[in-house]
């Protein structure tokens, strides 16, 4: 089970998930490229080629490919990294 709150002020979007699983077990999930490959998209992708700098301010790229539609990439940086507490992405915008 999951939980999601948005926050968008000064320019800025904030999602804050909560998720049920041990801290270790969502932090593995989100630095390591091999298994973000098995969560990451939509329902119709199809393929998923991630790369992440696991360190703070490292970059990650992850692109996913839905059949008829191509791909979409989003990628962006790490603001922290704290594996006991919280991880932080930033999104490039791209």
């Amino acid at each position: 089970m999951m939980s999601v709150e948005t926050n968008y002020s000064d320019n800025t979007l904030t999602v804050r998930k909560t998720f049920s699983q041990p801290v270790a077990t969502v932090f593995d999930a989100l630095i390591d490229a091999a298994k973000t490959t098995h969560w990451w998209g939509c329902a119709n992708t199809t393929k998923v080629v991630s790369v992440v700098d696991a360190e703070s301010g490292g970059r990650y790229c992850h692109t996913m490919t839905i059949d008829g539609v191509g791909n979409h990439t989003i990628a962006g940086r790490l603001n922290l990294i704290r594996p006991a507490d919280q991880a932080g992405l930033h999104d490039a915008g791209q």
